[in-house]
């Protein structure tokens, strides 16, 4: 997800206190160590590989955490096919803390994650055969496991995102096939123990998919995707759903093109702007774009534009920098020999101010630190291995290595707003514990922005050979040859 975590109601007082006092002693300690000349410590500028030894990676989201580093969740594939999903925490300067693997038996993945007093509570699904369920892992703040569930039915459940409520429980959000049409919206409400409160399915006749969502200032709650059903053609819509606090459906929204179009990920500004991003093939550049597009909070259409060059270009990702601007993560294929993993940064009205691919084939998930830093995750394909990405990025944007300045263009574009009409079906799912427990998963880290260690001179000129004699002077004056010499050691 893009947030940064929130805390728990009751602990945020004592621990801003405690806080205060901390970063108080921090202050004065750093202060005292920079009058006695120590250096300041350095900012985090580096990409990192994560390799997990023996088996491809593949990151579906990156969450930036309180404590500068971030949570990757995703899912490893063995020989055969089998995955199994992976948590991977980070510290600021990209070392690995924990990483843990869960084997449900089946296909298993992470999508996103939420805090609780008790740790992370992460969210994906499994798949036995043909049939899906909603998983859920609690692990604490050292990676330690607590419990793991499924909550489904003999139907396909999916989850790809969760959000907290201003009641501190979560909303799990996906697909379901226990609609009405070939796939409906799923919601499910859990609290803080996993413990189902209710789940709903939304939808009509065709398939209907939710990625991202949120609960509003008047405690609606907001959810965005795709929609098959109210196009004439077949094509995919962004869809906007939102519901009461109760999932008591409010308004559905469609927006497109001829072409298809699917929303992957909106932020939620203070001034009560929805900002919306995701691809198109309606974008006018070439094959997919990217999109950007801003609407009110009854779901009213600003503005859009779409980004993108004459390959393949998709936008995963969005999030809110501190100073308002808006931060962009996914691909740019076709502008740079270094790769088309890209971070981008746009105003409010949508114009770009920088725009950056780094190594590897996409950036899937972007979040955000107050130390003027971007962060972004994603996978990058070499010969027979699949290895893991992640990026601590400043926000204008350069790397010490494996980066390049882009410019792709950016369009306005035309989008088709229509009305949906979604009927809301209750649903009766089923909690199973599971009794496996996550396993250490080894992973091997590099920065590859590190700078070589430089070889080793000798600062004084040889006296001498091995048998003990003097050296032979050079043809050259013995002064000039000792200069040239040490000149390297004095640098």
């Amino acid at each position: 997800m893009r947030h940064i975590f929130a805390i728990r109601g009751k602990e945020i007082l004592m621990k801003g206190i405690i806080g205060v006092v901390c970063a108080l002693a921090i202050t004065i300690s750093a202060s005292a160590q920079t009058k006695s000349g120590r250096p300041k410590p350095k900012r985090v500028n580096s990409q990192f590989s994560l390799k997990v030894e023996g088996y491809d990676a593949f990151i579906n989201r990156l969450i930036a955490t309180r404590d500068g580093g971030a949570l990757l969740l995703g899912y490893i594939q063995k020989e055969g096919g089998q995955q199994e999903a992976v948590a991977i925490k980070t510290l600021g300067n990209g070392r690995v803390l924990w990483a843990k693997r869960i084997n449900t038996g089946g296909n298993a993945q992470l999508w996103d994650a939420g805090l609780t007093r008790e740790g992370y509570l992460l969210c994906g699904f499994t798949q036995t055969g043909n049939n899906s369920d909603a998983l859920l892992v609690l692990l604490d703040f050292r990676g330690n496991p607590r419990w793991v569930k499924t909550i489904g039915s003999s139907a396909d459940e999916k989850i790809f995102d969760m959000f907290i409520t201003r009641t501190l429980d979560f909303i799990l959000l996906g697909m379901t096939s226990s609609g009405i049409g070939k796939g409906d919206v799923l919601a499910i409400k859990v609290n803080s123990k996993g413990e189902l409160q209710w789940a709903k399915a939304f939808g009509s006749t065709e398939l209907d998919i939710a990625y991202s969502g949120v609960q509003l200032p008047d405690k609606g709650l907001l959810f965005a995707g795709y929609s098959r059903s109210f196009t004439d053609n077949g094509n995919w819509d962004i869809m906007l759903l939102k519901t009461d606090q109760n999932g008591l459906i409010e308004w559905v929204q469609t927006f497109g093109t001829d072409e298809n179009e699917t929303a992957r990920s909106f932020a939620l500004s203070k001034d009560g702007e929805i900002i919306l991003t995701g691809f198109t093939l309606g974008g006018g550049h070439g094959f997919w774009d990217g999109f950007l597009a801003v609407t009110d909070l009854n779901g009213n259409l600003k503005w859009a534009k779409s980004i993108g060059t004459s390959g393949d270009d998709r936008l995963y990702d969005v999030t809110l920098t501190p100073s308002g601007e808006i931060a962009l993560a996914g691909q740019m294929s076709g502008l740079s020999a270094v790769g088309s993993a890209s971070l981008l940064i746009a105003d409010r009205e949508g114009n770009l101010k920088w725009a950056n691919v780094y190594a590897g084939n996409s950036f899937l998930g972007v979040g955000t630190y107050k130390d003027s830093v971007l962060t972004g995750a994603g996978d990058v394909y070499s010969t027979g291995q699949t290895y893991t990405l992640w990026a601590r990025v400043p926000y204008k944007g350069k790397l010490k290595c494996h980066n390049d300045s882009v410019q792709p263009s950016v369009k306005n574009i035309n989008f088709n707003s229509l009305l949906g009409l979604f009927e809301a079906t209750p649903l009766t799912l089923t909690e199973r514990p599971l009794s496996i427990q996550p396993e250490d998963l080894t992973v091997k880290i590099e920065d590859l922005c590190a700078e070589k260690p430089k070889p080793k001179t000798d600062k004084k000129p040889t006296k001498g050979t091995a048998s003990g004699q003097k050296a032979q002077p050079k043809a050259t004056t013995p002064q000039k040859t000792s200069n040239k010499a040490t000149s390297p050691a004095k640098k």
